[in-house]
């Protein structure tokens, strides 16, 4: 059996049976590493941000690194995840993120979360980082997401 790049496959018997052309040609696509850094600040109990995915592309999502500064200091985060969305707005993945109060102030909690995950959103579709908390009045956030970048 010999594999051919692109996928395709040429079969030795005892004659020569060809499947070439049945298999798609997946050498086509270009895989680029990247990363994204983004904060806000939110002055409720609910706050996003949204990493858009440009059209002509996939990414692939492996690494997300968030930060999270709740005021008050006593008030916890009640969700944190990160959402994939493809092109018409239909959640197609989702990943919880748990977070780890890494100490307190007189007004906030620092929270931190960093996980390994595997989402990904085609072209036109995006990634959204989501944190609520009970009766908070600031949060601040910040978050890194990296993987890959698959260009058709």
């Amino acid at each position: 059996m010999y594999f051919a790049r692109g996928l395709k496959v040429i079969l030795a018997v005892t004659g020569t049976i060809s499947i070439v052309g049945m298999l798609p040609d997946l050498a086509a696509a270009q895989t680029i590493p990247f990363q994204q850094i983004k904060d806000k600040n939110c002055s409720s109990s609910a706050c996003q941000m949204i990493f858009s995915v440009p059209a002509g592309e996939r990414r692939e999502v492996i690494s997300i690194s968030c930060s999270a500064e709740v005021q008050p200091n006593d008030v916890p985060l009640r969700t944190s995840q990160l959402l994939a969305f493809n092109q018409n707005g239909d959640v197609i993945g989702a990943q919880i993120l748990v977070p780890t109060v890494i100490g307190t102030n007189a007004s906030f909690s620092h929270n931190r979360m960093n996980h390994q995950v595997f989402l990904f959103a085609p072209g036109g579709g995006k990634f959204q980082v989501v944190f609520a908390t009970q009766n908070a009045i600031e949060v601040d956030i910040a978050c890194g997401i990296s993987g890959h970048r698959v260009i058709n």
